[in-house]
């Protein structure tokens, strides 16, 4: 595999994550608003959702993990 092509899946990858970490707690708190019963905690789960799709994101990046 060609560095060029390495380097454009880790950069998909990458994208699909960070799409990740920002569109599954907007579809919580979304669901949850449209639901309307309990708003605090499909914010709150919504917050931890974001918290740990997040690890994913930055965690490698802080072990210098290269792609």
């Amino acid at each position: 595999m060609t560095r060029a092509r390495r380097l454009a899946k880790a950069r998909s990858y990458n994208a699909l994550l960070m799409l990740l970490t920002v569109g599954i707690p907007a579809l919580l708190v979304v669901g949850t608003w449209l639901d309307g019963d309990s708003l605090f905690y499909g914010v709150a789960v919504a917050v931890l959702a974001f918290l740990i799709l997040l690890m994913y994101v930055v965690y490698p990046n802080w072990l210098n993990r290269r792609d």
